[in-house]
């Protein structure tokens, strides 16, 4: 609702969605939960590992680099964080003729 804050009344929102108005502006006078605050500071630590590497580290490196901080985050974890990695991951891999992937296997089965 808050992208659309400028196009849109939050009435009008509130309304289309079924949602209270109340509910809205008791989301914006909360602290963030500890869940987002560990997020945060995780995506920080993700940021700092991949500009001390100049940009050359990727998820692996991340994930390892992690785990020698004792810091226990799975490859999704640090996806989530990091989407432009993911999708240079997907890439590499889909491009390896080598690993022979048929069309059933890359559809998940």
């Amino acid at each position: 609702m808050t992208a659309n804050q400028a196009e849109f009344s939050i009435q009008l929102m509130s309304r289309t969605l079924g949602v209270a108005r109340s509910g809205f502006h008791a989301h914006h006078s909360r602290p963030p939960s500890a869940r987002q605050v560990a997020d945060d500071a995780l995506t920080d630590r993700i940021a700092t590992i991949h500009e001390a590497s100049k940009h050359t580290y990727g998820v692996p490196r991340i994930h390892a680099e992690l785990a020698e901080e004792g810091i226990n985050v799975s490859y999704a974890g640090i996806w989530v964080t990091r989407p432009d990695q993911a999708a240079r991951f997907a890439v590499s891999f889909a491009a390896t003729p080598s690993l022979n992937v048929t069309p059933s296997m890359s559809k998940g089965n």
